[in-house]
């Protein structure tokens, strides 16, 4: 048995000996369309929905890959819609699925993922306690709202708002992540799941600095694509006093555009909260990282 799925209407869970990959096939395909349908059909939704995803497996470090990749877009991230109406919580757990018996056979799998839906969102992890917070912002905007939102228009925002720095990144940390979203009440029912990950990519890119490879290609890419000032633009990439997760190759030449390489891969636990407003106009968000520990 390559998979097994439990599904009710508060929760699904998937246990597979394989971790679910990007456009699968075989077996792994046919696990994912089951997996869509009951995101879609099984589990309740409504209008205060939050939902809690968890992802485990006692790999750890060993496997660095973007946990919003597994528990959501490889899934596919039109699965959850009205699903987090106001709020998101996700988590990637350090330890072994628990066995299961299934006709009366025991089945051990490497991989196990959990979908919860709540009323309301969850105070904090029962498996990671915070350590150190690194950094802080506020008055960030998303000025137009879609489920195309990029990448470089988060990391363009961030570079506008106000950002408190605290503590410098540790390689030996992994990070969690708190956002709060203030939306327009005309969004109520939007599928924030669709943008989660180029909020992630572009908060976590404004917090590196690059290590100047290309730089030059890079910035004339950038302003040609986005229409950016070209000085402005070479400043934010080399920008150091809000480095906090440090110096790398942050962005690569890719075909006739570029690529960008940020280290959310970091990011063991999401908390995302979503208030809505018929007092504004535009969508704001502030939100913080920090380091985490085990809880026990």
């Amino acid at each position: 048995m390559n998979y097994f799925i439990n599904h009710s209407e508060d929760k699904i869970e998937l246990w597979s000996s394989e971790r679910l990959k990007f456009e699968p096939k075989g077996w792994m395909r046919e696990m994912r369309d089951i997996l869509k349908n009951h995101l879609k059909h099984s589990i309740k939704r409504n209008s205060n929905s939050n939902l809690y995803a968890t992802y485990s497996t006692k790999k750890g470090k060993i496997e660095n890959f973007d946990i919003e990749n597994i528990l959501f877009y490889n899934v596919g991230v039109d699965s959850f819609k009205n699903l987090a109406n106001n709020g998101l919580i996700f988590e990637r757990k350090i330890e072994n699925p628990i066995e299961l018996t299934v006709d009366s056979r025991f089945y051990k799998f490497d991989h196990y993922m959990n979908y919860k839906v709540l009323d309301s969102i969850i105070d904090d992890s029962n498996y990671w306690k915070r350590d150190k917070q690194l950094v802080s912002w506020s008055d960030a905007k998303i000025e137009n709202l879609k489920t195309t939102l990029s990448l470089c228009s988060v990391w363009l925002q961030m570079s506008k708002c106000k950002i408190d720095v605290y503590n410098y990144y540790k390689n030996e940390n992994l990070i969690g992540i708190k956002i709060n979203l203030k939306v327009p009440e005309r969004y109520l029912g939007f599928n924030f799941v669709t943008i989660l990950k180029s909020m992630l990519d572009g908060i976590i890119c404004s917090f590196h600095t690059h290590n100047g490879k290309d730089l030059d290609e890079i910035t004339r890419r950038l302003c040609n694509k986005n229409y950016l000032n070209p000085e402005n633009t070479r400043q934010l990439l080399m920008q150091n006093e809000k480095a906090i997760l440090g110096r790398k190759i942050l962005i690569r030449l890719w075909g006739d555009s570029v690529q960008w390489y940020p280290s959310d891969g970091l990011i063991y636990y999401g908390k995302i909260k979503i208030d809505y407003s018929n007092r504004i106009s535009i969508t704001e968000f502030d939100g913080e990282l920090f380091s985490i520990k085990l809880a026990s």
